[in-house]
Order: C-alpha cells, then sequence, then structure tokens
C-alpha cells in the first residue's frame, strides 16, 4: 500500500511538473535550422504570459473553448501547414474560402473571437511582431496544459478520464472493490 501511494505521489509530480513546466528555455538547440524556441524573447518577452493568463480567465467560465481552439490551430494547420489562413475574413465581413470549407463550417466561432481577444492585446503590448498563426499555436498549446492541469489536479481521484471519474462518484466503492463478488453480484448494484 505505501509503495502505491509513494507510486502514485511520484507521478503525480511529474505529471505536475510536464503540465507546469511547458516555457521552453531559451537554452535549447533548435528543431529546424534558422528556427529558434527563443523567437520572441526580445521581441515579445511577455507574449506567453499574456495568452495564458487571458486563456485561464476564458476557461473559469467555460472549459470547452480550448477543445475548440486546438480544433481550431488543426483546422489551420491540416493542408498547407500552420499559415492562419482559417483566422482570415473574407470579403464584406462574410467568411474567407477557407472559413466556408465545409470541414471548417463547425468551427466555434467564439474560438475565432478568442483569437481575435489574443491578437488585440499582444499587439497592445508588442507591436505587431507576432504573427496570428503563432498567437494561435500557442494558444493551442496552452490550451492542452491548462486543461491537463485542471482536470488532473482538481479531482479528488488521480483519474483524468471524466467519464470513468463521473461512474467512479456514482456507483459505491466497496462494492466495485469487493473481491468475493461474483460477476452477478458486481453487475446487478450498477443497473
Amino acid at each position: 500500500m505505501v509503495e502505491w501511494v509513494a507510486a502514485a505521489l511520484l507521478i503525480s509530480v511529474a505529471c505536475f511538473i510536464a503540465a507546469t513546466s511547458y516555457t521552453v528555455e531559451a537554452a535549447e538547440p533548435a528543431l529546424v535550422k534558422g528556427m529558434s524556441w527563443s523567437f520572441y524573447t526580445s521581441s515579445c518577452p511577455k507574449l506567453e504570459s499574456i495568452v495564458k493568463k487571458r486563456l485561464q480567465q476564458v476557461f473559469k467560465k467555460d472549459i470547452g473553448q480550448a477543445a475548440g481552439l486546438l480544433r481550431l490551430h488543426f483546422h489551420d494547420c491540416f493542408v498547407q501547414g500552420c499559415d492562419g489562413s482559417v483566422l482570415l475574413s473574407g470579403s464584406a465581413g462574410g467568411p474567407s474560402e477557407e472559413q466556408g470549407a465545409p470541414p471548417n463550417l463547425s468551427l466555434r466561432q467564439e474560438a475565432f473571437r478568442i483569437i481575435e481577444d489574443l491578437r488585440a492585446r499582444v499587439h497592445k503590448q508588442c507591436g505587431r511582431v507576432v504573427s496570428c498563426s503563432d498567437i494561435l499555436a500557442v494558444a493551442a498549446r496552452d490550451s492542452v496544459a491548462l486543461v491537463y492541469t485542471y482536470i488532473f489536479f482538481t479531482r479528488p481521484q488521480p483519474c483524468s478520464n471524466l467519464i470513468r471519474y463521473d461512474n467512479l462518484n456514482r456507483y459505491p466503492r466497496r462494492v466495485l472493490t469487493d473481491t468475493t463478488l461474483d460477476e452477478v453480484g458486481i453487475i446487478r448494484p450498477l443497473q
């Protein structure tokens, strides 16, 4: 039992460190020549803190927006690479050709508004040095990290699967852990 608790504590600490330390240090080498982990360190040093702080506020109201931001990033990067084209408005304020494409019709409109709000905040602080596609990429990354931290560390059980977590709360623990029960004895209380 003590080993299980120690292992669970060690895993929890490792996950916490992984989830909260997603800011990459400038000392790490670039993955591709000409690219840099610290590209915005001098031109917009507050980029990551602006995005993270705003997303924390957004997720307090609606944590589901994290999925919308991640999906928006996926749809932007899917075919031709991450260029921010899914964010562009069409002529006369209508949807662009990319926004009007069938796979993109179900993208959350609130996700577009969140990115526009982040863009305005970043440009106010740093000028127009950060691209919209980079703002979207940082927002998608932070969405995953923030939501993972929320789900994993705000629940009383070390279970990050929402459905499984809800099921654990619905059924008495003693029924599920009674080793003397046969299949019928386990299933009957769950029905």
